[in-house]
């Protein structure tokens, strides 16, 4: 069964409304660029756009929560949905993949591979300056720390994408970004 249009726009109300407690890089701009990248993929890929949608749309709502957002998130999310009348197939399959799209996975569904890809993916191109390395900036002044908290993160990314779409993206960005790094690294020597 679809999620209608009435499901969608309580979805966007509310993600819109849980939006308001997240930082500067996880509001409605990130999560309607997540949805797009993931419904091109989905469309792609044969998955169900329906699933692809909702947790790309949902993915974040925990993220100023206490404790793991992805949990935390999913289990709002699956109760959100099947409280709005969303099929508990759907709903399950939202869960999965906001479950597992800030944690390591091989293989599994699609639609958790392309939640993963379409979240993480700004953050290789456009936004690894601005969402790593200024994120960084702002916790810490000592460079050494920097240096290491910005390659420490580009590590969950590196070589962690699913789609062969994702995967020559990262490909292209991969050596800006490692240059990025040692950049970082040089200046902390």
């Amino acid at each position: 069964m679809a999620i209608t249009e009435e499901q969608k726009r309580r979805i966007e109300a509310f993600v819109e409304q849980r939006c308001r407690e997240n930082d500067k890089h996880h509001q409605m701009k990130h999560m309607k660029e997540v949805v797009a990248r993931a419904l091109w993929l989905a469309k792609e890929k044969n998955a169900d756009i329906d699933a692809c949608w909702a947790s790309a749309m949902l993915h974040d709502i925990a993220k100023a929560e206490k404790g793991d957002h992805g949990d935390v998130g999913a289990a709002e999310a699956k109760a959100f949905l099947l409280g709005i009348g969303v099929d508990g197939k759907t709903a399950d399959m939202v869960y999965d993949a906001i479950y597992f799209h800030n944690k390591h996975f091989v293989g599994g569904p699609i639609e958790r591979q392309i939640l993963w890809d379409a979240d993480k993916w700004e953050t290789l191109s456009s936004g690894f300056e601005e969402r790593i390395v200024d994120f960084f900036k702002a916790e810490t002044s000592d460079k050494r720390k920097l240096a290491e908290l910005v390659e420490r993160e580009y590590l969950i990314f590196k070589g962690h994408f699913h789609t062969k779409e994702a995967v020559t993206n990262e490909e292209k960005y991969r050596p800006a970004i490692e240059r990025r790094i040692a950049e970082l690294k040089q200046d902390a020597a």
